[in-house]
């Protein structure tokens, strides 16, 4: 279905043709025909549609107002940067400061939140967007229909969620002895910990969050962890090994996280993940890639 964009240089209104993608290959209609799209050709398309080349988390959320956000939090925030800034008379105002944080956009309605301002700096994100949860759950066996024996939803704002899952999943590892070296006995975790703090954090990060009402979910089962989340590897991160080359599906999102500490941004973290499972003993990563990504990891042997 081609889109219409108008062009101030020829005054009129221009059809933009669609990219389609199949098994992740861009297709393109030109004229009568229908070829494989180059780098150059998606590229020139996006350039054509303005706000569509706008990463999601960037985007202004339609029906959406800046009273959703969480303005005291904020305007604190504003505030003390204010204070701090060498000439705080000529400092940016509320609103533009939004802006300016990829908070907020200027509509023809006003400003209005981003995704990323509703999902990061929002009064209730699941209002919004109501997939944007992670759900946890421990089974009482070593497959899905075994008992459910423990079960959190991780809901609010993405560091909120962060937090809980966390929480939990350092709950939940039990400390389990290591062979015996003389008279010392010694534990340790079952699962690596920076693993699976690795692994909740691609939950809330790197999903694909436009367009499915899907969670993020962790399954821990007797044997092994199973995350996943909705949307498969985005860009360059589809390339190659999976963890090999790093893209960022929502890269305001990311900044966000790491300015509040929550991610590095660094492209390491699968290849940490697989080297700290290696130097523990535990089985290789599992991963499947289709319209989710699921990765799993196994306990020790």
């Amino acid at each position: 279905m081609c889109c219409w964009v108008w062009t101030s240089a020829a005054s009129r209104w221009v059809r933009v043709p669609p990219v389609v993608e199949e098994n992740r290959v861009p297709w393109v209609r030109v004229g009568t025909t229908t070829r494989r799209a180059s780098q150059a050709d998606v590229a020139r398309l996006q350039e054509r549609r303005p706000e569509s080349r706008l990463p999601f988390d960037l985007r202004p959320w339609p029906g959406s107002a800046l009273d959703d956000l969480d303005l005291p939090r904020l305007r604190e925030g504003w505030r003390l940067e204010r204070e701090l800034n060498v000439d705080p008379e000529t400092y940016p105002g509320f609103e533009i400061w939004l802006g300016q944080r990829d908070l907020a956009r200027r509509t023809a309605r006003g400003w209005t939140p981003t995704a990323t301002g509703l999902l990061v700096q929002g009064i209730d994100p699941q209002s919004w967007s109501p997939g944007a949860i992670v759900e946890l759950a421990r089974y009482g066996g070593r497959d899905f229909d075994a008992p459910v024996l423990f079960r959190r939803t991780a809901t609010g704002r993405l560091a909120d969620q962060l937090d809980v899952l966390w929480a939990q999943l350092q709950a939940h590892v039990a400390e389990l002895p290591s062979p015996d070296t003389g008279i010392r006995s010694s534990f340790r975790p079952e699962y690596p910990l920076e693993v699976l703090k690795e692994l909740a954090r691609n939950l809330v990060q790197h999903r694909l969050y436009e367009g499915t009402n899907a969670p993020g979910r962790v399954s821990w089962l007797e044997d092994r962890i199973v995350f996943s989340n909705p949307g498969g590897p985005y860009g360059q991160a589809g390339q190659g090994t999976f963890g090999e080359h790093s893209d960022y599906r929502n890269p305001t999102i990311t900044r966000h996280l790491v300015d509040l500490g929550y991610v590095e941004r660094l492209g390491r973290g699968i290849r940490r993940v697989r080297a700290l499972l290696a130097k523990e003993g535990h089985p290789e990563l599992e991963v499947e890639t289709d319209n989710f990504t699921t990765v799993t990891v196994r306990r020790r042997a």
